[in-house]
């Protein structure tokens, strides 16, 4: 969790969302959908670019922008595997504050030769080629190392139908109350 559920103050964090699918459930085209969301966006912003590197073996089809996002405007370079967003939003608490808010949608195309258990990773870069990422808050503030410090890489997974997992992928949870965790498909211990 990018904060305790007792600081009085949430800090603002991005997440890439990690996605698990089954081999089988891949489709014709091998597009799957990574969704770059924000949270505890309670001040706003007025403009921030970060940068987001990916798997060599992906290839990026194409990036949809959401209501948070919509005046982000972003630069593949596809020889490095890398795409940096840089945008503006008027948007502040009513948005994007408690629950996560799409920014924009990465659609990755597969490799063709992808195989059982394959595991891509997506993740933030806060400089690429001279450049050096911000979150400037409504309050002119510059939020970057919260960011940096609070933020979630992603990627995708895909595991064999009989592989140690968690029985939960994402919780939300009030402050007070708990929930056991499950390892499904194994008999033994792990590490997570």
């Amino acid at each position: 969790l990018p904060i305790s559920a007792e600081d009085a103050e949430s800090q603002v964090a991005l997440r890439i969302d990690r996605v698990e699918l089954a081999p089988e459930n891949v489709g014709e085209d091998r597009t799957v959908s990574v969704n770059v969301q924000v949270s505890d966006n309670q001040k706003g912003f007025l403009a921030a670019e970060f940068g987001v590197s990916f798997d060599s073996r992906l290839t990026l089809k194409d990036v949809h922008k959401d209501i948070i996002g919509d005046a982000f405007q972003y630069k593949c370079d596809e020889e490095n595997n890398f795409v940096w967003f840089s945008g503006a939003s008027s948007f502040g608490s009513e948005v994007a504050s408690r629950d996560k808010a799409t920014i924009v949608t990465l659609d990755f195309q597969l490799p063709e030769n992808f195989n059982v258990n394959d595991q891509y990773l997506i993740s933030f870069d806060w400089s690429k080629n001279g450049k050096q990422a911000f979150w400037y808050t409504d309050k002119g503030v510059n939020d970057i190392e919260a960011l940096k410090m609070n933020s979630h890489n992603g990627q995708i997974w895909l595991p064999a139908s009989d592989s140690a997992r968690m029985n939960e992928q994402e919780l939300q949870l009030n402050q007070g109350s708990s929930y056991q965790l499950e390892i499904l498909n194994s008999s033994g211990g792990g590490y997570w």
